[in-house]
């Protein structure tokens, strides 16, 4: 296993080890380093890839054999690797997290006066990366020409971003500037992530200003050193997975009063998700693009291919090219659909002779399952499957959506996984028929071990996609997808199962999404249905599809 870890002198409590291990399968821990002992570390430190903060981000270029060009550029390094033959390699991913922060903001930095609060380490790297977006720069410091006693010729800005600690925790309430100097100030950052909402940002949120604070940067620059430690690419939606993850663990809720103020009744109203679910409720941020309706040459026979074998048009349509691809030389198709309620049902009491038979009757079934099963080539049983989903009544409210799958070789042996990962998007249709298209906000596979009360293990696997609905268009819809194959050259059947949870309300507190619900079928906020495909394969290669209807 890889040793990594967070290189400073003096580190104290650190969120990198959480968000690290959000990230890959490595040890991740805090090395607390003085200075004297810096070189001695760097050259003999039992560590294979660093994280490095203050003070040593400027310190340990000149025991790197090698830097990254945004490392050259800056004169920083905050990430270390150590290479095969024991050399160091330096990058810098607080360019790549700032980045993010921005164009994550949604703020318009081009072309506009950005004032930079704060000349120290961290500034250096903001400034840059503001120029690089076409931001005119001018950087504010205590003793410089342009300084808090001078602010007034600077009323004309545009962005403000806090690169000083003033609010950190725990000195919080004071922010570096007033916002009121600032009557064109059309966004503030604050790279300040505890709190998560610092006074600075307070303000800016009174004043109805554009913000954005640290958090986002934070893990969107361990995403980056992940990616740098493993020589991987990782999905920027795991910065907003891992975002929630950390914004769930640093909010509270304190309640102060008299005594007989009302304490106690509030807090029973927020304990069971009244009143303050209104508050906190939220959805995905989705990247909404129009569909494209253009593929290469090749995917246009597989599709062909596809259609003839009998995958249904409609569900077909929706594939990507890459997932197209995926079913080169595709051999037989297996399709299962299914219709599922989303709703409670109503209850029909029929007696019978001296006995009442009570029944629930669902009028409405929202959801509509296709369940798609691609044989692939191959000397063994290779299947790419697909679960789509398509909702056929409006929904009652757009919150996060969870499918979880079960896959084929979810507790069995018999089959693995394939290569590549899990795929799957979201689509809506807009007024004019026009198609739209966004990944899922999050797509993640989950590994996990059980333990049975004989004593048998199972080594477990889920894959999760998350997303939110849009708030416009019709025909609500989207897929998840995995490949696999079996291992025993013996294998009789295959099972996939497919979970959706819907949120559809508002009324919850603590923050959760659909992937936090626990519960299983119907809760106050939440509803799940399950889906299956299975089938038999034959003596003779033929399939016997089961009609699965829990």
């Amino acid at each position: 296993m890889m040793r990594c870890g967070l290189l400073g002198e003096k580190l104290g409590h650190s969120y990198s080890p959480a968000i690290h291990a959000q990230l890959a399968d490595y040890a991740y821990g805090l090395y607390e380093v003085a200075p004297e002992d810096l070189p001695a570390f760097l050259t003999g430190g039992d560590f294979d890839a660093l994280n490095v903060t203050i003070p040593y981000k400027k310190a340990v270029i000149p025991y790197c054999a090698e830097l990254s060009p945004i490392a050259q550029k800056l004169g920083s390094v905050n990430v270390l690797v150590r290479r095969a033959d024991g050399t160091l390699y330096g990058d810098n991913a607080d360019a790549f997290g700032f980045e993010y922060l921005v164009r994550h903001s949604g703020i318009d930095v081009a072309g506009q006066k950005a004032l930079v609060l704060g000349n120290g380490g961290a500034s250096a790297t903001i400034q840059a990366v503001l120029e690089q977006l076409g931001a005119r720069v001018t950087v504010i410091s205590r003793h410089g020409p342009d300084n808090y006693d001078n602010l007034d010729r600077h009323a004309d800005a545009r962005v403000i971003v806090n690169t000083t600690p003033v609010g950190m925790y725990p000195n919080t309430g004071r922010a570096a500037v007033d916002l009121r100097q600032f009557p064109q100030c059309a966004g503030v950052l604050d790279i300040v992530y505890n709190p998560a909402r610092t006074a600075l940002l307070l303000q800016a949120e009174s004043l109805g200003i554009p913000c954005a604070g640290g958090l986002y940067m934070l893990v969107a620059q361990a995403k980056r050193s992940c990616e740098v430690f493993t020589d991987t690419v990782i999905d920027d939606a795991e910065i907003l997975r891992i975002h929630r993850l950390l914004r769930q663990e640093m909010e509270n809720i304190v309640l102060i009063g008299m005594p007989g103020s009302g304490k106690s009744t509030i807090a029973a109203l927020l304990a069971v998700g009244i009143a303050c679910g209104y508050l906190f409720f939220g959805s995905y941020r989705m990247d909404w693009q129009p569909k494209s309706s253009s593929l290469s040459a090749e995917a246009v026979e597989i599709r062909a291919e596809l259609l003839a074998l009998g995958y249904p048009e409609d569900a077909l349509n929706d594939l990507s090219e890459d997932d197209l691809l995926a079913c080169r030389g595709a051999t037989l198709v297996v399709v299962h659909e299914a219709d599922k309620p989303m709703n409670g049902g109503r209850e029909v009491r029929e007696e019978i002779g001296n006995s009442t038979h009570i029944s629930t009757v669902y009028d409405v079934r929202e959801l509509h399952f296709t369940d798609v099963a691609v044989r692939l080539p191959g000397e063994t049983e290779r299947w790419r499957v697909f679960h789509h989903f398509r909702w056929t009544e409006e929904v009652k409210f757009r919150g996060t959506e969870l499918v979880r799958l079960w896959p084929a070789y979810y507790e069995d042996d018999s089959w693995r996984p394939d290569d590549g990962a899990p795929t799957g998007r979201v689509l809506y249709d807009d007024a004019e028929g026009s198609a739209y298209a966004a990944p899922c906000a999050s797509l993640t596979v989950e590994r996990y071990t059980v333990t049975n009360w004989l004593g048998w293990t199972y080594h477990l696997e889920d894959i999760s996609a998350e997303f939110s609905l849009p708030s416009r268009g019709k025909n609500r819809r989207g897929y998840v997808a995995y490949s696999t194959e079996e291992t025993d050259g013996e294998t009789t059947f295959l099972a996939s199962r497919s979970n959706y949870t819907h949120q559809e309300s508002r009324l919850q507190y603590p923050v959760r999404t659909a992937k936090d619900y626990s519960g299983w079928g119907d809760g106050p906020v939440f509803r799940r249905v399950q889906n299956a495909l299975q089938f038999s394969i034959l003596d003779d290669g033929s399939i016997d599809l089961w009609n699965y209807e829990p």
